[in-house]
């Protein structure tokens, strides 16, 4: 792996540019695939600039420390998502309800356990959220 430290690209959305900071190749696999995967809503569009959006992609880390392969965290200008491999798995805005998508939220171990470390919550914590509306089950693919 070839790693890099903090470079930063311009991306084509559907929406326009987008400037982009990446910390190594697996970030920029990720950000091509959240790219294509992310919904910009009509308040966003309407009340930032988004040629000067700026969205950063890290990998998720171990319990080791390590880097995590094809698990990412977005924090984009309305929110951080959670990505595991192509598919985004929750996002939580800074206003309003957590989501989380309906059909790949508890599709495997691995991205169970990366969906608990980004939610910092067990998921029997999530089902209640969920039943009780405070999690919002939607599609986010």
């Amino acid at each position: 792996m070839i790693w890099r430290y903090k470079s930063i690209d311009k991306c084509r959305t559907p929406i326009g540019w987008i400037t982009v900071t990446l910390v190594n190749d697996y970030d920029r696999i990720g950000m091509a695939t959240a790219i294509n995967s992310m919904r910009f809503d009509s308040l966003l569009s309407t009340n930032h600039k988004l040629y000067n959006m700026k969205i950063k992609v890290r990998n998720m880390t171990s319990n080791a420390g390590n880097n995590v392969p094809n698990q990412f965290v977005i924090n984009t200008p309305e929110g951080k998502y959670f990505q595991s491999y192509q598919s985004i798995i929750a996002f939580k805005p800074y206003h309003g309800k957590t989501q989380l998508d309906e059909s790949t939220w508890d599709y495997s171990n691995t991205t169970s356990k990366y969906r608990r470390q980004f939610l910092n919550e067990h998921i029997h914590e999530t089902r209640a959220k969920i039943e009780s509306g405070e999690y919002k089950l939607t599609n986010l693919n």
